[in-house]
């Protein structure tokens, strides 16, 4: 299969393989605290959609867990912000299925 490697800007933040984009964070500095939950650039988003990707898996380094959502499930139930990081979209932890990898 077909790997896409996806950016945020200049910076590769992932990449999709089939239906699905992969992206590997620490949760000690990728996850947002307040709320809880994995936020995304909307670029990036994008990107992946446009290779094919119709789901999201975000695998932890820090725990050891994955966390999948569909990209509908993020578009939908997710919140825009910016934090001085661009624009990006918000999906609360509550919202992910997660389970160790």
């Amino acid at each position: 299969m077909k790997k896409v490697n996806i950016y945020a800007g200049n910076h590769l933040v992932g990449h999709v393989i089939g239906d699905t984009f992969f992206k590997s964070v620490q949760s000690s500095r990728h996850f947002l605290h307040k709320p809880p939950s994995i936020a995304f650039d909307i670029a990036s988003l994008r990107q992946a959609e446009q290779a094919g990707a119709v789901q999201v898996q975000v695998y932890d380094k820090d725990t050891g867990r994955v966390y999948r959502a569909a990209l509908d499930t993020i578009w939908r139930y997710g919140t825009p912000f910016n934090r001085s990081h661009g624009e990006q979209v918000r999906l609360d932890l509550p919202l992910w299925e997660a389970r160790l990898s």
